[in-house]
């Protein structure tokens, strides 16, 4: 899960909310300077789920 912490409809405490509610969620990655659009962020999102699930 990646969370943008500048997001005015999707912040932390809605996104944590969330992941409670996900079996087995891992924990965040939260950009600091990121608002709503976490997915222009893409490159670096995708390289660090790769990371987690050991495919890269």
């Amino acid at each position: 899960m990646a969370v943008g912490s500048l997001d005015p409809f999707f912040g932390q405490s809605i996104m944590d909310n969330l992941r409670s509610t996900i079996k087995n969620c891992p924990d965040p990655v939260v950009y600091s300077d990121v608002g709503h659009f976490v997915q222009e962020w893409g490159e670096d999102v995708a390289k660090k789920a790769l990371k987690h699930f050991d495919t890269a």
